[in-house]
Protein backbone atom coordinates (compact mmCIF):
# COMPACT_ATOMS: atom_id res chain seq x y z
CA UNK A 1 0.00 0.00 0.00
CA UNK A 2 1.26 3.75 -0.70
CA UNK A 3 -0.07 6.98 0.61
CA UNK A 4 0.38 10.15 -1.69
CA UNK A 5 -0.85 13.66 -0.75
CA UNK A 6 -4.34 12.67 -1.25
CA UNK A 7 -5.18 9.33 -1.79
CA UNK A 8 -4.22 5.63 -0.97
CA UNK A 9 -2.96 3.09 -3.31
CA UNK A 10 -2.81 -0.57 -3.11
CA UNK A 11 -2.56 -3.65 -4.86
CA UNK A 12 -3.43 -7.04 -3.33
CA UNK A 13 -2.60 -10.48 -4.44
CA UNK A 14 -3.82 -13.93 -2.50
CA UNK A 15 -4.23 -17.44 -3.05
CA UNK A 16 -8.08 -17.78 -3.04
CA UNK A 17 -10.70 -15.76 -4.73
CA UNK A 18 -11.23 -11.94 -3.07
CA UNK A 19 -14.30 -10.82 -1.57
CA UNK A 20 -14.04 -7.60 -0.68
CA UNK A 21 -11.31 -5.25 0.71
CA UNK A 22 -12.03 -2.38 2.74
CA UNK A 23 -10.08 0.71 3.66
CA UNK A 24 -10.15 1.87 7.21
CA UNK A 25 -8.94 5.07 9.30
CA UNK A 26 -8.31 3.07 12.31
CA UNK A 27 -11.44 0.45 12.60
CA UNK A 28 -13.42 2.81 10.59
CA UNK A 29 -14.71 1.10 7.45
CA UNK A 30 -13.84 4.20 4.64
CA UNK A 31 -14.82 1.83 1.88
CA UNK A 32 -15.23 -1.57 0.45
CA UNK A 33 -14.57 -2.42 -2.84
CA UNK A 34 -14.91 -5.75 -4.72
CA UNK A 35 -13.02 -7.73 -7.49
CA UNK A 36 -17.21 -7.64 -9.12
CA UNK A 37 -20.19 -6.08 -9.65
CA UNK A 38 -23.63 -7.17 -9.53
CA UNK A 39 -23.67 -7.79 -12.57
CA UNK A 40 -21.09 -10.65 -11.74
CA UNK A 41 -23.22 -12.01 -8.64
CA UNK A 42 -24.22 -16.06 -9.85
CA UNK A 43 -26.38 -18.49 -7.65
CA UNK A 44 -23.56 -18.74 -4.98
CA UNK A 45 -24.70 -17.52 -1.63
CA UNK A 46 -22.80 -17.25 1.79
CA UNK A 47 -23.98 -17.40 5.45
CA UNK A 48 -21.10 -15.64 7.65
CA UNK A 49 -21.33 -15.39 11.35
CA UNK A 50 -18.85 -13.88 13.87
CA UNK A 51 -17.92 -12.19 17.40
CA UNK A 52 -17.59 -12.82 20.86
CA UNK A 53 -20.11 -12.75 23.59
CA UNK A 54 -17.58 -10.31 25.68
CA UNK A 55 -13.93 -9.80 26.34
CA UNK A 56 -11.85 -12.29 27.83
CA UNK A 57 -13.18 -15.18 29.45
CA UNK A 58 -16.71 -16.69 28.72
CA UNK A 59 -16.53 -14.73 25.37
CA UNK A 60 -17.74 -17.73 23.50
CA UNK A 61 -20.59 -17.45 21.02
CA UNK A 62 -22.28 -20.86 20.01
CA UNK A 63 -24.15 -20.88 16.60
CA UNK A 64 -25.44 -23.99 16.45
CA UNK A 65 -28.05 -24.55 13.87
CA UNK A 66 -28.66 -24.75 10.16
CA UNK A 67 -30.36 -23.02 6.65
CA UNK A 68 -32.81 -24.47 4.42
CA UNK A 69 -34.54 -23.13 0.78
CA UNK A 70 -37.94 -23.07 0.39
CA UNK A 71 -38.20 -23.08 -3.65
CA UNK A 72 -35.08 -23.97 -4.39
CA UNK A 73 -32.80 -26.74 -3.88
CA UNK A 74 -28.56 -26.67 -2.77
CA UNK A 75 -26.46 -27.99 -5.86
CA UNK A 76 -23.45 -27.77 -3.38
CA UNK A 77 -22.12 -26.09 -0.45
CA UNK A 78 -18.86 -25.26 0.84
CA UNK A 79 -17.64 -25.08 5.00
CA UNK A 80 -15.85 -21.85 6.31
CA UNK A 81 -13.39 -21.81 9.50
CA UNK A 82 -14.98 -25.53 10.60
CA UNK A 83 -11.47 -26.98 12.26
CA UNK A 84 -13.12 -28.37 14.89
CA UNK A 85 -14.07 -32.47 13.93
CA UNK A 86 -16.63 -32.03 16.93
CA UNK A 87 -18.49 -29.54 15.16
CA UNK A 88 -19.24 -29.38 11.67
CA UNK A 89 -21.21 -28.50 9.16
CA UNK A 90 -23.00 -31.00 6.81
CA UNK A 91 -25.87 -31.46 4.04
CA UNK A 92 -28.44 -32.92 5.09
CA UNK A 93 -30.97 -32.63 2.30
CA UNK A 94 -31.52 -30.81 -1.17
CA UNK A 95 -32.74 -28.23 0.79
CA UNK A 96 -31.02 -28.18 4.24
CA UNK A 97 -27.69 -27.37 5.45
CA UNK A 98 -26.78 -27.73 9.39
CA UNK A 99 -23.92 -27.08 11.70
CA UNK A 100 -22.01 -26.87 15.24
CA UNK A 101 -20.43 -23.90 15.97
CA UNK A 102 -18.96 -21.33 17.84
CA UNK A 103 -16.89 -17.96 17.78
CA UNK A 104 -14.60 -16.49 20.21
CA UNK A 105 -13.85 -13.36 17.97
CA UNK A 106 -13.41 -15.06 14.75
CA UNK A 107 -15.74 -16.25 11.99
CA UNK A 108 -17.31 -19.42 10.23
CA UNK A 109 -19.71 -19.70 7.79
CA UNK A 110 -21.31 -21.94 4.38
CA UNK A 111 -21.05 -21.08 0.69
CA UNK A 112 -23.52 -22.73 -1.08
CA UNK A 113 -24.47 -23.28 -4.43
CA UNK A 114 -28.42 -23.13 -5.67
CA UNK A 115 -29.60 -24.70 -8.79
CA UNK A 116 -31.60 -21.40 -9.48
CA UNK A 117 -30.14 -18.06 -8.90
CA UNK A 118 -33.24 -15.88 -7.87
CA UNK A 119 -35.59 -18.43 -6.91
CA UNK A 120 -37.68 -19.00 -3.68
CA UNK A 121 -36.82 -18.14 -0.06
CA UNK A 122 -33.97 -18.27 2.86
CA UNK A 123 -34.78 -19.71 6.48
CA UNK A 124 -31.83 -19.42 8.77
CA UNK A 125 -31.79 -20.27 12.48
CA UNK A 126 -29.33 -20.37 14.81
CA UNK A 127 -29.09 -20.35 18.87
CA UNK A 128 -28.54 -16.51 18.52
CA UNK A 129 -31.44 -15.98 16.04
CA UNK A 130 -33.72 -16.60 13.02
CA UNK A 131 -34.17 -15.35 9.85
CA UNK A 132 -35.73 -15.28 6.49
CA UNK A 133 -35.37 -13.80 2.89
CA UNK A 134 -36.51 -14.15 -0.48
CA UNK A 135 -33.39 -15.13 -2.52
CA UNK A 136 -33.70 -12.55 -5.21
CA UNK A 137 -34.14 -9.41 -3.08
CA UNK A 138 -30.12 -10.65 -2.07
CA UNK A 139 -27.27 -8.61 -3.55
CA UNK A 140 -23.33 -8.45 -2.71
CA UNK A 141 -23.99 -6.19 0.66
CA UNK A 142 -27.24 -9.01 1.07
CA UNK A 143 -28.29 -8.47 4.69
CA UNK A 144 -26.48 -8.62 8.14
CA UNK A 145 -28.11 -8.40 11.75
CA UNK A 146 -25.80 -6.72 14.60
CA UNK A 147 -26.83 -8.91 17.77
CA UNK A 148 -24.94 -7.29 20.24
CA UNK A 149 -21.40 -8.59 22.22
CA UNK A 150 -18.40 -7.81 21.00
CA UNK A 151 -19.16 -7.66 16.73
CA UNK A 152 -21.41 -10.21 16.86
CA UNK A 153 -23.29 -10.61 13.56
CA UNK A 154 -24.91 -12.73 11.08
CA UNK A 155 -24.88 -11.92 7.12
CA UNK A 156 -26.35 -13.34 4.03
CA UNK A 157 -24.95 -11.96 1.05
CA UNK A 158 -24.66 -13.39 -3.05
CA UNK A 159 -21.24 -14.06 -4.40
CA UNK A 160 -19.98 -14.35 -8.03
CA UNK A 161 -18.93 -17.55 -9.46
CA UNK A 162 -16.27 -20.04 -7.69
CA UNK A 163 -12.77 -19.32 -8.92
CA UNK A 164 -13.53 -15.22 -9.44
CA UNK A 165 -10.24 -13.05 -9.19
CA UNK A 166 -7.44 -13.20 -6.74
CA UNK A 167 -5.99 -10.21 -7.12
CA UNK A 168 -6.91 -6.06 -8.03
CA UNK A 169 -5.76 -2.67 -7.80
CA UNK A 170 -7.55 0.38 -6.40
CA UNK A 171 -6.83 3.62 -5.42
CA UNK A 172 -9.34 5.75 -2.76
CA UNK A 173 -9.06 9.09 -1.80
CA UNK A 174 -10.62 10.50 1.88
CA UNK A 175 -12.56 12.93 1.92
CA UNK A 176 -11.76 15.58 4.52
CA UNK A 177 -14.53 14.93 6.96
CA UNK A 178 -13.01 11.32 6.89
CA UNK A 179 -10.10 12.24 8.40
CA UNK A 180 -10.23 13.92 11.77
CA UNK A 181 -7.82 16.10 13.15
CA UNK A 182 -3.98 14.70 14.20
CA UNK A 183 -3.03 11.23 13.52
CA UNK A 184 -4.96 8.78 10.83
CA UNK A 185 -3.67 5.54 10.41
CA UNK A 186 -4.89 3.80 7.22
CA UNK A 187 -4.89 0.24 6.71
CA UNK A 188 -6.45 -2.00 4.11
CA UNK A 189 -8.06 -5.04 4.86
CA UNK A 190 -8.54 -7.54 2.96
CA UNK A 191 -11.22 -10.79 3.14
CA UNK A 192 -10.88 -14.07 0.95
CA UNK A 193 -13.85 -15.45 0.31
CA UNK A 194 -12.62 -18.88 2.67
CA UNK A 195 -12.84 -16.81 5.15
CA UNK A 196 -9.21 -15.92 5.55
CA UNK A 197 -7.85 -12.27 6.55
CA UNK A 198 -4.93 -10.05 6.00
CA UNK A 199 -3.71 -6.40 7.18
CA UNK A 200 -1.28 -4.08 5.97
CA UNK A 201 0.71 -2.40 8.37
CA UNK A 202 -0.86 1.17 9.18
CA UNK A 203 0.78 4.39 7.23
CA UNK A 204 -0.36 7.67 9.35
CA UNK A 205 -1.88 10.57 7.63
CA UNK A 206 -1.74 13.85 9.42
CA UNK A 207 -4.07 16.46 9.03
CA UNK A 208 -3.50 19.42 10.45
Amino acid sequence: MAVTADSVEAAAEFDAAIERVEIRNAMTVLKTVRPYNKDDLANRLKVRWQGATVRGRGRQVVWDGGLRVVGNSIASFEAINFHNHEQQCTQLTSSRIGWKSLTTGGLAGVIFELNHAEQGSLIVETKQTHFETTIAELDMRGRSFELGGVGKQISVYRLPPAGGSRSMTFDYKPADNELQIGDNPLYVHVVQEDGHQAWSSPIYVVRK
